[in-house]
């Protein structure tokens, strides 16, 4: 091992070293990481602060879905290399929700597409800034953009918009149901139910919402999510019956089975096939009827309408079109003549209830629900 004592020799080598170097560097000069040479803030990197373009300040969204960002390219003494692009999206005054890192594209600006459904009636505020590895730029303006009003909830001749999440509901309530604001309707025990009468039968369309607080700890046999029948007779054998079911623990079979029955007045029970899966208490969970002439269908994803599916299972037949009068619609169900253990599922909290021909539009978001009410 050669050791260097003479401060003239040390000088020759550090020389030589440096003269070995190649003239152009590998990574932004600017870069400082240990604070040294650091600008106002801490910044490290020498670049310009972004622009952005879109959403411009103030913005009113018109979705609660899917905000676009378009962010002008930085530009400096660092520009050049690979730079990185940091979102700092927050709720006005609140949590951050998004710290997206993007790569900054070769154009003249980035989009950014945010992924995730926003809180009705909201502020946000978002800012973006270089950065290259450790090493960051200035954070551009912070720009401010509100999500729009909660839609009224409806019920009009063929079809249900019932968001229940802002502490009403359109359609009437039978027994203890807990309407939650920001959360949904829960409804308490097996004789609870909501209530809604279509003045046109609905032959064909949907009927979907969200569930959660439901396992396979709930108690009770064959209950109900949602329903439909002919008037206010006895739903069990009504002859327009349609019902979607949980069974609970005192089902013979053991708790987590899923259903469905649906008769088009022809005397005809049509049943879904049943399947057996494990819920989750505090997993909200997408229910989606579907129906129409000599077709039938259920779905059920965990999550929302995209999520991985629990349950799915189709029937066929007949040429009888559903066509009860009045048409009733409910959220659980009425207590049959098997009494209300075989009625709605205790309980449950359900939000974002919709019946239509139409498409299923966007609802607002909700706050997760405490299990355990």
């Amino acid at each position: 091992m050669h050791r260097w004592y003479s401060l003239p020799g040390l000088a020759i080598v550090a020389l030589a070293v440096a003269c070995s170097q190649p003239s152009s560097p590998a990574s932004p000069t600017g870069a400082e990481t240990d604070g040294t040479g650091a600008g106002p803030g801490g910044i490290t990197l020498k670049v310009g602060a972004p622009v952005l373009q879109s959403p411009a300040n103030g913005t009113l969204l018109s979705s609660l879905n899917g905000v676009t960002f378009v962010v002008s390219r930085v530009t400096g003494l660092n520009a050049s290399f690979a730079i990185t692009l940091e979102f700092d999206i927050a709720r006005q005054g609140g949590p951050q929700i998004d710290n997206t890192k993007l790569a900054q594209g070769f154009s003249g600006s980035t989009t950014y597409v945010m992924n995730r459904q926003l809180e009705v009636n909201t502020v946000y505020t978002v800012r973006v800034r270089g950065v290259y590895q450790t090493a960051f730029g200035p954070w551009s303006d912070t720009t401010t953009f509100r999500t729009p009003n909660l839609p009224p909830a409806r019920v009009t001749a063929s079809e249900i918009f019932d968001p229940l999440i802002d502490g009403n509901t359109a359609g009437s309530v039978v027994g203890s149901v807990n309407i939650i604001p920001g959360v949904g309707a829960q409804l308490m025990n097996q004789s609870s139910h909501i209530r809604y009468t279509l003045t046109t039968p609905l032959e064909a369309g949907e009927m979907s919402l969200m569930a959660t607080n439901v396992d396979g700890t709930t108690p009770g046999d064959k209950n109900k999510v949602f329903a439909m029948s002919a008037g206010d007779d006895n739903i069990t054998a009504n002859p327009y019956r349609f019902t979607a079911e949980w069974r609970g623990t005192n089902y013979l079979e053991g708790p987590g089975y899923v259903t469905y029955r649906i008769i088009y007045g022809d005397g005809v029970s049509r049943d879904g096939e049943r399947h057996q899966s494990s819920y989750q208490k505090n997993r909200w969970y997408f229910w989606k009827f579907t129906w129409r002439t000599g077709f039938a269908s259920l779905q059920v994803r965990a999550d929302g309408p995209t999520g991985p599916v629990m349950y799915e299972q189709s029937v066929s037949g007949g040429s009888n079109p559903y066509r009860p009068q009045p048409h009733r619609v409910y959220i659980g169900a009425p207590v049959g003549q098997n009494g209300p253990i075989d009625a709605s599922v205790p309980g449950m909290i359900v939000k974002n209830f919709w019946v239509s021909a139409q498409p299923r539009p966007e609802f607002p978001t909700a706050t997760p629900p405490a299990t355990g009410r």
